[in-house]
């Protein structure tokens, strides 16, 4: 068990699935693409006005920031994944370049 995250306690996969594990916890921001999504976000949170209105509409903006960002975008986050672990492995799960 890696710690107590629920996804983390079953340890055998699927037959005929390999998973290798990184011999520490994936804990380095690098990994983590969701990061840049949520600064994307922000940003264009940021740049919003006049304040909300009414209590529904920050979520209403927070979901149309998300959606604005670009698919391309996206795609590039899914895509550096094994640069990403591999700059990771290279500094022995320090921080990156990312």
């Amino acid at each position: 068990m890696l710690n107590s995250c629920v996804m983390h306690r079953h340890t055998d996969p699927a037959p005929g699935i390999m998973i290798e594990l990184l011999p520490w916890p994936a804990c380095s921001p690098d990994l983590l693409t969701i990061e840049h999504m949520w600064f994307l976000v922000s940003q264009r949170l940021t740049q919003i006005t006049p304040p909300a209105a009414t209590p529904d509409q920050p979520w209403q903006r927070v979901e149309a920031s998300w959606s604005a960002v670009p698919q391309e975008l996206i795609q590039s986050l899914i895509e550096s994944m094994p640069r990403r672990v591999a700059a990771v492995i290279c500094n022995n799960g320090g921080y990156s370049d990312y």
